[in-house]
């Protein structure tokens, strides 16, 4: 949904894409290294707190009026989603994005055991699993 927003509003206001994804990456990582530097000053229960602090920022910044493009309506055809069951072309598309979820996965997990194997503190595995429930 977001990505979504962010491309209509790109669109209708002219602002180059990959610029302002830069930012967003910017933010990611500056927020994810302030993470792991509280969780390494304190311990892993703190990431309880830093989510529901990340939520609440979520619920005020949400609370702001929506710029003009995105408050206009767009006529859709309305079809029930059971119908896109019956479309090859969606379940393909399902299965793939199934596949690489799961690759993902286990991408994370085995770097976790790996990182633990050669002992790096669990503070900075846990910022590796954070980042598989945030992006996914």
């Amino acid at each position: 949904m977001h990505e979504a927003m962010a491309s209509t509003l790109i669109r209708e206001s002219g602002i180059q894409y990959g610029k302002s994804r830069s930012y967003g990456s910017i933010g990611y990582i500056i927020s994810l290294s302030l993470t792991g530097v509280i969780i390494s000053l304190k311990d892993e229960n703190v990431i309880i707190y830093l989510m529901i602090i990340g939520c609440i920022m979520f619920v005020l910044i949400t609370s702001f009026n929506a710029p003009v493009p995105l408050k206009t309506k767009i006529a859709l055809n309305k079809v029930p989603s059971f119908h896109l069951f019956k479309s090859k072309s969606f379940l393909l598309v399902l299965a793939m994005c199934s596949i690489i979820q799961a690759a993902h996965a286990a991408y994370y997990n085995y770097a976790i055991l790996f990182l633990k194997t050669m002992g790096i503190k669990t503070s900075f595995t846990e910022i590796i699993r954070n980042n598989l429930f945030l992006n996914y």
